[in-house]
């Protein structure tokens, strides 16, 4: 795993820019007595109701960050004290009432996309100059993607890369502790009398039509008889599903892991789109942690590679025991242009890492570990931010000034610090350029 070299997510870095601008009038973790048109907080303190009326509030965590469009114009409002909360009124209403554990903040000179779209800008203005160090794990001859769970591109309270999650009030998050072999683990929440799943498309299924093939997955709960793997296709539906999971600990994994397979099942002849489900049955709310999805569809010598890696530095292979050894670089290569007709999706035509078959046959179910660089790209909600903050700091405030109206006391009062911010900005874009670690190859054209 690559540690972050900077601690600052998006949403920390858009209340500084909000508070150098005096435009932080509340911000919270919480709130109380939520419903569509508002919400009470004792945070919420401020002069009048005239100070924020006009002003938006939006959420940025826990459940009020899952509302479609959510920021909203405030159109009334009742400030606080030491002895009473306030509260705020909204128009247009919410879809859906937030929860109490939803963050939130008000603004009123810039609007939430206004900050975002500045702190996006910053980053993109450099992004081709800045590589940063990047590691992934790929389970060998595996046909399906991110099958480890090590890519998060929306931030760490989504579905990770290449799965969607289905089910009301269902939650993912990434696990990093007491872990299973030190591999990447997602967690997958179900709420009350609910199914969710986690579903992943196998890669080229139509390759698969007819033959005989094996899944599995390592997974981790508490609870009997709730948690399963299953095998879906569009057409059919459920194809094969393993057994349930029995809830204890068991002799193929540690502690309460346990693997569920699903064994020499014949892939139907019907044209169909080839799925797997990490299924939680209906019931109590429960968690089940996930990891190390194994389908068996034959040697695999190519994988996908573009959008995680701009260079390759390093291969190294896992048994069964754990150990990491290296792979020779004359073993492998880089594809940059890619392309195969049968491989659908977004990983056509994209640069890929190749096997020399004379050289290596993977053996099925070890573990690979690709490490390199990678361009920087938009941080989530919940991200640490990619290249300095002190630098996406100064160039979002100098940016962010410039759609002040001209003219007015703010633009005036702001002047000065504003020529700062752009000084500080310009020194630091000179500076920040990252070379490609020696002896790494390119995965994408530069």
């Amino acid at each position: 795993m690559v540690l972050p070299v900077f601690q600052v997510q998006r949403g920390a870095l858009r209340r500084q820019l909000s508070r150098a601008f005096g435009d932080l009038w509340a911000t919270s973790g919480s709130l109380a007595s939520p419903s569509t048109n508002g919400f009470v907080s004792p945070f919420l303190v401020f002069g009048n109701s005239a100070d924020v009326r006009g002003a938006e509030v939006s959420f940025y965590s826990g459940g009020g960050a899952s509302i479609a469009e959510n920021p909203r114009t405030i159109s009334g409002a009742s400030p606080g004290s030491v002895s009473a909360s306030g509260d705020i009124r909204v128009v247009p209403v919410w879809g859906a009432a937030p929860s109490t554990n939803s963050g939130w903040e008000v603004h009123r000179k810039f609007t939430r996309l206004q900050y975002d779209d500045a702190i996006t800008r910053a980053i993109r203005r450099v992004a081709r100059r800045v590589l940063i160090p990047s590691e992934e794990l790929f389970i060998l001859n595996s046909w399906i993607r991110n099958p480890l769970f090590g890519v998060w591109s929306n931030g760490y309270s989504l579905a990770p890369d290449y799965w969607t999650l289905t089910g009301a009030g269902g939650a993912v998050q990434r696990i990093t502790e007491a872990v299973q072999r030190s591999l990447e683990v997602v967690r997958l929440s179900a709420a009350l009398d609910t199914v969710t799943y986690l579903e992943g498309e196998i890669v080229d299924g139509a390759s698969l039509i007819g033959q005989t093939k094996s899944l599995s997955v390592l997974c981790r709960t508490a609870t009997a008889s709730r948690a399963r793997l299953i095998l879906q296709g569009s057409v059919d539906g459920v194809i094969a599903q393993s057994g349930l999971h029995a809830g204890v600990s068991g002799g193929d994994g540690v502690g309460l892991w346990r693997e569920l397979t699903i064994n020499n099942v014949a892939i139907p002849t019907t044209g169909q789109t080839l799925t797997v489900r990490l299924n939680i049955s209906s019931g109590a709310a429960i968690n089940a942690d996930w990891t190390q999805v194994r389908v068996d569809g034959g040697s695999r010598w190519t994988y996908p590679m573009v959008e995680r890696f701009a260079y390759i530095q390093d291969l190294y292979v896992s048994s069964e025991e754990g150990r990491w050894a290296l792979v020779p670089k004359e073993w492998w290569y880089v594809n940059q242009g890619y392309a195969i007709n049968t491989v659908s999706g977004d990983d056509a035509g994209r640069g890929r890492l190749g096997i020399l078959r004379q050289f290596w046959t993977p053996n099925t179910g070890d573990i690979l570990k690709v490490v390199g660089q990678r361009y920087v790209r938009d941080p989530g909600e919940e991200d640490n931010l990619p290249i300095d903050p002190e630098y996406v700091f100064n160039r979002a405030a100098s940016d962010l000034y410039l759609l002040l109206p001209k003219g007015n006391a703010d633009w005036k009062g702001y002047a000065q610090q504003a020529a700062q911010w752009e000084d500080k900005a310009r020194e630091m874009e000179r500076r920040v350029y990252t070379r490609p670690w020696q002896g790494s190859k390119a995965v994408v054209e530069v």
